[in-house]
């Protein structure tokens, strides 16, 4: 799983309302499974800000379609569904 504050450089490959795919370059201490939220950082260049959104991983890859990266695809998730995954990791 994803560790508290860890930071992944990835390429996002395929971006829509409902969510996102994007590959990476695998390491040793950065494991990304199924279930794991992340908050996406998205920078808008043209406009010099970035945009951030919750997201939970619903399907990973070992080697992507499109660079041949490690793969996963996100379901983008608002504040109250963060809220009740991270009460439910609780119980």
């Amino acid at each position: 799983a994803i560790q508290e504050g860890t930071s992944i450089d990835s390429s996002m490959y395929n971006l829509s309302k409902g969510g996102a795919y994007c590959e990476f370059d695998p390491t040793d201490d950065v494991k990304i499974t199924v279930g794991d939220l992340v908050r996406l950082s998205v920078p808008l260049n043209d406009l010099s800000k970035s945009h951030a959104l919750n997201a939970k991983v619903v399907w990973t890859t070992k080697k992507g379609r499109y660079s041949g990266r490690q793969g996963f695809g996100l379901k983008f998730i608002n504040n109250d569904e963060v809220y009740r995954s991270l009460l439910g990791r609780l119980a």
